[in-house]
């Protein structure tokens, strides 16, 4: 699928560096190939997705999800309920394998390096010899072991877990740089961007050059007088910008992006048009976590916090659209149980809990 007949031949290398050139060639490869093929579309919602699935952007997302909840469960030594996470992360990962979305490239590198900058080495090795030999298997199967797909997977299971880091950033580097020439202008367009400070390890020394990038390009067309985006593309390069904000620690900066963000998704919504639910949901989630930030749970003259308000409300949307176990739904729960233990709210942490952990390992709450 991802053929490029006009790529010169791979360099050759002693045996580790060839290991490594040839991981950063089937990256440039893949990427040329995904974007002259036409695997990169735009959907209605102007968001870049693989053009063999329209949920896979939604999956991904899932993962992602999936993958920061077990990391977080795992170090405040809930295990069973963190390794159920992983599971889930798993059975997603072999949907997606199948399905080679571009972003999921960008989706592993983010999980690896979180990984990694942990010290969880030994989880770090788990999980890429489980996607790696996923991969093998298929290609195995449909003959594809030469396609740079394959070959990206095959050069992974052999880098050294002690350069892991280093060759992930170089490798995201390289995707990127493709990614420059598929969207110009807004080549992050085409990364998934989480609500995450963390994301910016995945980039190491470019992050700040992305930063300075995504904040100095307008996301509103100067000819309207206006902070509301108007289209689709609008909308999500707002968002971008309200995570990035968030990111660099611009709280009050962020929410003034996401405010007219959550108006418009609001509004279509009371219309009959839920199309932006996802964009609503993960814009609110955002807008709580700003205000965690900025003023932790402090109750307002109603007696519940913003923060906890916004919180809340996103979860019921997610449960509302993809139910109780939906990734997205168990990772905003998740969310707001950790607030309300580091709140010192531990009655509330612990109902919470049981109840999360009804869908997560299948008990009964309070069991």
């Amino acid at each position: 699928m991802e053929h490029n007949t006009s790529l010169a031949a791979t360099p050759s290398y002693p045996d580790e560096l060839f290991i490594k050139a040839k991981f950063f060639f089937n990256i440039i490869k893949y990427f040329r190939g995904a974007y002259d093929n036409g695997q990169f579309v735009h959907n209605e919602l102007g968001e870049y997705v693989s053009n063999v699935s329209a949920t896979s952007i939604t999956k991904i997302n899932n993962f992602y999800r999936c993958c920061v909840t077990a990391i977080d469960l795992i170090e405040r030594g809930y295990h069973v309920q963190g390794f159920a996470m992983v599971s889930d992360a798993l059975w997603l990962i072999e949907q997606l394998l199948e399905e080679r979305d571009p972003k999921l490239i960008d989706t592993i590198c983010d999980v690896s390096v979180l990984l990694l900058t942990r010290g969880w080495h030994r989880m770090y090795d788990v999980l890429v010899t489980r996607i790696c030999a996923m991969v093998e298997i298929r290609a195995a199967q449909k003959k594809e072991e030469q396609q740079p797909w394959a070959q990206m997977f095959a050069c992974l299971k052999r880098l050294p877990t002690s350069q892991a880091l280093e060759l992930m950033q170089r490798g995201w580097k390289c995707g990127y740089d493709q990614l420059e020439g598929i969207f110009p202008g807004h080549p992050w367009d085409g990364l998934n961007i989480p609500c995450s400070s963390n994301h910016s390890l995945r980039m190491g020394k470019y992050v700040s050059q992305l930063h300075q990038d995504i904040l100095s390009t307008p996301t509103v067309s100067p000819r309207r007088n206006t902070k509301y985006p108007k289209d689709s593309n609008e909308m999500h390069r707002q968002f971008t910008r309200a995570k990035v904000f968030y990111s660099l620690g611009n709280h009050q900066g962020a929410l003034e992006a996401l405010e007219p963000i959550v108006s418009r998704c609001t509004k279509a919504r009371k219309q009959g048009d839920e199309k932006w639910m996802a964009l609503e949901i993960d814009a609110l989630e955002v807008s709580a976590r700003c205000h965690y930030a900025i003023s932790g749970l402090v109750p307002t003259s109603g007696g519940t916090s913003t923060t906890e308000t916004l919180l809340k409300t996103a979860i019921t949307r997610s449960t509302i659209s993809w139910g109780v176990k939906s990734a997205t739904t168990i990772a905003l729960k998740h969310t707001l149980w950790s607030w309300f233990l580091d709140q010192g709210r531990q009655t509330e942490a612990d109902l919470l809990r049981n109840a999360i952990d009804a869908v997560v390992v299948k008990t009964e709450p309070g069991t």
